[in-house]
């Protein structure tokens, strides 16, 4: 009689083992994308302003013209 109990459990051991094995693997798949956008701390901005004239004073007054119009906007 024991060892009937022990062969049975060990052929119910083994059925379930093998029965186990063949159950699909679950998976878990996951693809993403993400972005940040963010304000920088600091900004570098290079302007180059031209005036053509004949007199110094009209050149410069047209460049203080165009540098204030820049700044202000």
């Amino acid at each position: 009689m024991k060892n009937f109990l022990l062969l049975s459990l060990s052929l119910i051991l083994f059925i379930n083992t093998a029965r186990s094995q063949d159950q699909p693997i679950s998976l878990i798949e996951v693809e993403g994308k993400s972005e940040r956008k963010v304000i920088p701390d600091e900004a570098l901005i290079l302007v180059s302003l031209t005036e053509k004239g004949l007199k110094t004073s009209e050149v410069t007054n047209g460049l203080n013209k165009k540098s204030k119009m820049v700044s202000d906007a």
